[in-house]
């Protein structure tokens, strides 16, 4: 029976393990920033699961973090040594115990026999497609949003929900960004703002469009 290449799957597992059960219930929250679990359908087939040793790490470092893919970018990063995953508005330091104790979790799923060796190479797979070079330093942009090529990451404030740009609060104009993994900080007020402003208020509930959309 053939298998699926892992980029070509929706894999169950990944990041979504984080969510508490009333976050996985909910679905995606806080501007979308979790997930949803995918269900098995009763009629899906069961896959028969091979062996270990013929995983390639690099696509299954991919598939493992495009689970936790959001805005165009992984929410999972590797920077200055450690692991940092991107929730409600910010980026948050994660043990290298529970970054390989999820991983290994994912990739149970597919095979049978894991070693250490193994594990360790997708490990190493997954520092070098989520790496974030030592230079970034937060807060900063790790990827343009259109509509706030000038907005200057001192000049932001990052909430639970979203990202406010003061300069244009102050001036009476569109102020309100939602929450993107594109921002890189580690801290973030825990509550949504709330611009109470009519014409700006309208303007921060319109849905984020893609970069595509925008652009055409």
């Amino acid at each position: 029976m053939a298998t699926p290449t892992p980029t070509a799957r929706r894999e169950k597992w990944g990041w979504t393990i984080f969510l508490s059960p009333r976050e996985r219930t909910a679905g995606a929250s806080c501007g979308g920033c979790w997930t949803k679990l995918s269900s098995r359908s009763p009629s899906m087939p069961i896959r028969r699961k091979e062996a270990a040793g013929k995983l390639d790490p690099a696509q299954e470092a991919e598939a493992f973090l495009t689970t936790g893919k959001q805005d165009g970018v992984h929410r999972l990063r590797f920077w200055r040594g450690g692991w940092h995953l991107w929730g409600r508005g910010r980026y948050v330091e994660l043990q290298p115990s529970e970054v390989r104790a999820r991983l290994i979790t994912h990739l149970n799923e597919h095979y049978h026999h894991l070693t250490s060796n193994v594990t360790g190479n997708v490990v190493d797979q997954l520092k070098a497609q989520a790496l974030l070079s030592f230079g970034h330093e937060p807060p900063c942009w790790l990827e343009p949003v259109v509509g706030c090529e000038d907005w200057q990451p001192g000049d932001v404030l990052a909430t639970r929900s979203g990202i406010v740009h003061l300069p244009s609060l102050i001036a009476g104009n569109a102020a309100i960004e939602p929450a993107t993994p594109r921002f890189f900080t580690p801290a973030a007020l825990d509550f949504a703002f709330c611009d109470r402003r009519p014409a700006a208020r309208r303007l921060a509930c319109v849905p984020r469009a893609t970069v595509g959309e925008r652009a055409g």
